[in-house]
């Protein structure tokens, strides 16, 4: 099952990727989708984008039950940042990729306690 978890993850690793290959077809892409207001008013192409934005976000509080479960409350609090132009929304794609590669790294070849590790600092 851990296997399926992690092979599921390279679909939100691969989002990020594209969004940092281009965050301004994305940002105007979520900017039309708030215009849109309602799942009727929505084209296929931002219903998709819905349905995979519950995926992803899914796939992070799954996560949570995770032996990286701290790396996923990162993932989820930097979510929480307001993307008011590209240059946020750029940075917040490269630290969310950054993370995500790390989670799928960590299961397999680090295996890192990210709890251990940031409560030996205090």
């Amino acid at each position: 099952m851990k296997h399926v978890f992690y092979f599921l993850g390279l679909l939100p690793l691969i989002y990020e990727m594209s969004v940092v290959a281009n965050p301004k077809r994305y940002f105007d892409f979520k900017n039309r989708i708030k215009k849109a207001g309602k799942f009727d008013n929505m084209t296929t192409n931002q219903k998709a984008y819905s349905v995979f934005s519950l995926y992803y976000l899914l796939f992070a509080f799954i996560g949570l039950f995770s032996f990286n479960w701290f790396a996923f409350v990162v993932l989820i609090g930097i979510s929480f940042i307001p993307k008011v132009n590209v240059v946020i929304m750029w940075i917040d794609s490269v630290i969310s990729f950054l993370i995500l590669l790390f989670i799928l790294l960590n299961a397999y070849h680090f295996k890192i306690d990210t709890f251990a590790v940031v409560r030996s600092f205090f």
